[in-house]
């Protein structure tokens, strides 16, 4: 992957170059972060560009809704009964 981001060089400016699957993997890497203060900075500078949401794996409506709405779905790698659901947000400019 050629725009690959680390947790420590996140920005507000490069989070928003960064797909659903790339967020991902960085909001995963992130959860392994042993500093608390430090986790929640980053997920505040992820969560600037995409919206993000944690459902049970079993939900198949629920699934299906968000999915109707833009949301791409990756499993959780410490739960098998989650899935994470992201979608970028939408600039709401009149």
């Amino acid at each position: 992957m050629e725009n690959q981001i680390i947790p420590k060089d996140l920005t507000k400016e490069n989070v928003e170059t960064l797909t659903e699957e790339q967020a991902a993997e960085v909001i995963s890497d992130i959860e392994k972060e042993q500093d608390k203060v430090k986790r929640s900075q980053l997920m505040k500078i992820v969560e600037t560009t995409f919206e993000l949401r944690t459902i049970s794996a079993k939900n198949r409506n629920f699934k299906a809704d968000l999915a109707f709405f833009g949301f791409k779905f990756f499993p959780l790698e410490d739960n098998k009964f989650y899935v994470r659901g992201i979608r970028r947000k939408t600039n709401k400019r009149c």
